[in-house]
């Protein structure tokens, strides 16, 4: 819960109950039909959760995963905070607005798994924020 909605995690900020996050398999690009195979789900929810965040095991080696929201599980009044706001990369909000446009799915870019598996991926964050907390202020053009 981003409590001031700048995209940066702070240590007094908690972290928020019962909102089901999705480790997918990234797929790889078939050129051959010019199409994404894969985006299939690998885990559901996180299998851990720690004091400061929640963990999955481990996805197979050398594969890229995202990390989603699905449209039915986003916490009603929130919104993603500032992405990747600062320049702290292991505090910063990494959950984004769709990755292709009309999806229901919030999701965090692609990152792969380490080939070392005692290694572990790290700085993975998620900031929501809720609607009410902040303003977006639109230019108006008058013609």
């Amino acid at each position: 819960d981003d409590l001031n909605c700048d995209g940066i995690r702070q240590d007094a900020e908690p972290l928020m109950p019962n909102v089901t996050i999705t480790l997918r398999y990234a797929g790889i690009w078939d050129e051959a039909t010019n199409q994404l195979v894969g985006g299939e789900i690998h885990a559901q929810a996180p299998d851990i959760q720690y004091s400061n965040g929640y963990f999955f095991s481990r996805g197979a080696q050398s594969e890229p995963y995202f990390i989603s929201i699905r449209g039915e599980d986003k916490p009603a009044g929130y919104v993603p905070a500032p992405f990747q706001a600062g320049d702290d990369r292991t505090r910063d909000n990494d959950m984004t607005v769709g990755l292709l446009p009309g999806t229901p799915l919030w999701a965090t870019p692609v990152f792969w798994m380490p080939e070392d598996r005692d290694a572990v991926v790290t700085g993975i964050d998620i900031g929501l924020c809720r609607v009410e907390t902040h303003t977006v202020y639109l230019p108006l053009v008058v013609r």
